[in-house]
């Protein structure tokens, strides 16, 4: 079984790297697989995701295609895909962009898109991220009109509860805390905004930890704090699988480093109630 597996990723990435790509290109793909639970932010469910990163290599370029599967414990889905480059001008310094299309089923049989714009700025002393999301499509859904008539006399009311979805940004900085051997303790502090049309808008503040296994296995503890939700905290298993390991050894190091953005689409909801007295 296991040569078995090994032949199918070798043929896989073989007609990826060398009928798909110039000779001069090298490509390495990166499978993602990961569990999440807990509240962050304006997510509520626990989920899991799915995907893969390709990496292309060109001299002190390297461009990217990222693509994130989630399925929530509510039987609903949801997607990020992406494409970016990332530029290592001299060795101290790697610059990134990127632009993601994401996806998420609402609660309410409505489907929501938006676009997603990433910069990033990785070097030895900080990262920083900086994200955007820009919802567009469909930006709200509804749910089916609840009459309460149970009132004396002929008095009756309704209430129709609305799902939209949210425009905002993140914003994020980044340090390797400790690290030893294959070992290492990854901290960041951030904050976010979100605008919301029918309330004031949202402010806040976040952080996380990385418990980081050869970049392979990650534990990830985040947390998040503002007006509307409080204190939520969020758990985080991922294991990554680089194809090449499996029959060639791999080299672990910030090209592979994955995009750090919310890729499930943040909705919030609001309830509108009408009544005859």
């Amino acid at each position: 079984m296991k040569s078995l597996l090994q032949s199918f990723l070798r043929i896989f990435t073989l007609l990826f790297t060398q009928m798909l790509l110039p000779s001069n290109l090298s490509a390495k793909i990166q499978l993602e697989a990961g569990y999440s639970t807990g509240k962050y932010i304006f997510i509520k469910d626990d989920y899991a995701e799915l995907g893969l990163i390709a990496p292309i290599y060109l001299n002190n370029w390297s461009p990217f295609i990222d693509i994130l599967g989630y399925r929530f414990n509510n039987s609903r889905w949801g997607s990020s895909i992406g494409v970016g480059v990332r530029s290592n001008p001299n060795q101290a310094n790697i610059f990134g962009l990127n632009i993601y299309h994401d996806y998420r089923q609402g609660h309410y049989h409505g489907n929501f898109q938006q676009l997603g714009l990433g910069l990033e700025w990785l070097n030895r002393h900080f990262d920083m991220r900086v994200n955007g999301y820009i919802p567009f499509g469909k930006k709200t859904s509804h749910s089916k009109l609840h009459s309460f008539n149970n009132y004396k006399g002929d008095y009756f009311a309704t209430c129709r509860t609305s799902e939209y979805a949210l425009t905002g940004f993140d914003i994020e900085m980044g340090h390797s805390l400790l690290s030893r051997n294959e070992f290492e303790i990854y901290g960041a502090v951030g904050s976010y905004y979100y605008h919301k049309s029918h309330q004031k808008n949202l402010w806040g503040g976040c952080a996380r930890v990385n418990l980081n296994w050869n970049r392979l296995i990650t534990l990830q503890a985040r947390t998040s704090y503002d007006r509307d939700h409080h204190t939520e905290v969020q758990g985080q298993f991922i294991v990554r699988l680089p194809l090449d390991m499996i029959f060639s050894g791999y080299s672990c190091n910030e090209w592979f480093e994955p995009v750090q953005r919310n890729g499930i689409i943040s909705t919030d909801h609001c309830c509108k109630y009408t009544w005859n007295w």
